[in-house]
């Protein structure tokens, strides 16, 4: 009995030291370095973040991280300004040619298993962009190629606190995917079963805990509980996080202009917008001219919240006129919500011709969230409106 007593208290201690050492391999050498890198790729500062990369790879080579804060830093760039095509091949590319160094690690280096966490975590990214663009069939597939290392994350065999973000959205995407989108469902039937409750759970303890992936994390997850989980509430402030800290980011700005809408913050929401419109109008980059069509749109409606429907006009109109291809089609359906916001207006003002133009002319493009059946609606009610005041 004693025997077996020091043989297991060996093996626990061997194994407890063996988990030790590779835990170690996964912190980075100047760790503090790469998340004050990653820091300036947030706000957009990438004068310095190229220098200091390329100074931290220099100095630490073999590291699979000084590769992989590139892969944050263009996700970063495209989700800037994420409907211009434009950006995809560069971006797919980009990634390709990272999964490739990565790759190249070989199975007896100790910092395989690093590397190939990478390089899942890089496909994850790609399964990102598809999903900020509701491409759920090319989420899917990446998803299938991320997944990879998802079963080993599930089950805790990966000691690095970023871990969970791969499972967070891992779990919740599976989750509703299949339930909006049945067609999609044999792509994951030899995957792990969704957990939507479990995988927003992983989000939040990344956006607490987590190492390199805390930010993008926070970002998902406030994204998510907005959009998905209709609870601007809790959104809000994590988006409000965000923006103070890194207050030259784009895409931060205009969710968190979005959110405060939707919880009636409209001085605030204006006042973002506002600043969004300077940069723009200053050339300030990553805040590209044709932006403007969604800064008219955000006017546009908070205008209308506030009962103000004349000035609420004057910017709905602008982001009615055409823009230069591709981004007049990339950006067609803020077209659309600017049509739909005018008709609306139109009708408070008792202009129910000009709301009826509004209306029919939503019809004439692509439908864009219900835009059909919703200005179908409007018009049958203006319909009526219009027979009642006859004489």
């Amino acid at each position: 009995m004693l025997k077996l007593k020091i043989l297991t208290l060996f093996f626990f201690i061997l194994t407890t030291h063996s988990f030790e050492q590779d835990s170690n391999l996964w912190v980075p050498p100047q760790k503090e370095r790469l998340l004050e890198i990653l820091d300036h790729a947030y706000n957009l500062e990438f004068d310095a973040f190229d220098q200091k990369v390329a100074a931290y790879q220099k100095k630490h080579p073999k590291r699979p991280e000084a590769l992989f804060v590139d892969v944050v830093a263009l996700w970063i760039k495209v989700t800037a300004d994420l409907h211009n095509p434009e950006n995809d091949e560069l971006f797919n590319d980009a990634l390709d040619e990272i999964i490739e160094k990565l790759e190249d690690y070989d199975e007896d280096d100790p910092l395989y298993k690093v590397a190939e966490f990478y390089i899942n975590a890089t496909s994850g990214f790609k399964a990102i962009i598809s999903v900020a663009r509701k491409n759920w069939f090319s989420a899917a597939l990446e998803g299938r190629v991320a997944v990879r290392g998802i079963e080993d994350a599930l089950e805790g065999r990966i000691p690095n606190p970023d871990a969970k973000f791969g499972t967070g959205l891992y779990l919740y995407y599976t989750d509703i995917i299949p339930a909006k989108y049945p067609i999609l469902k044999p792509l994951f039937l030899f995957y792990p079963n969704g957990d939507k409750k479990r995988g927003l759970a992983d989000l939040q303890e990344t956006m607490e805990s987590g190492l390199f992936a805390k930010v993008v994390a926070a970002y998902m997850y406030g994204v998510i509980l907005y959009v998905q989980e209709k609870d601007a509430s809790r959104a809000f402030p994590i988006m409000k996080n965000l923006t103070d800290s890194y207050p030259q980011n784009p895409t931060f700005i205009m969710w968190q202009i979005s959110i405060a809408i939707a919880l009636r913050k409209y001085d605030l929401a204006l006042k973002l917008t506002d600043t969004y419109k300077e940069r723009i109008e200053k050339g300030t980059p990553y805040y590209p001219a044709h932006k403007m069509r969604i800064v008219n749109f955000r006017y546009g409606v908070i205008y209308y919240k506030k009962g103000q429907y004349e000035k609420a006009l004057t910017f709905l109109h602008e982001g009615i006129k055409p823009i230069a291809e591709p981004m007049e089609t990339s950006l067609e359906r803020y077209k659309i919500y600017c049509l739909l916001q005018a008709g609306y207006c139109y009708k408070h003002l008792g202009r129910l011709e000009k709301a009826e133009d509004m209306f029919e002319l939503v019809l004439r493009h692509t439908d864009h969230h219900n835009s059909h059946d919703i200005a179908t609606r409007h018009l049958e009610r203006i319909k009526k409106l219009k027979e009642k005041q006859k004489p």
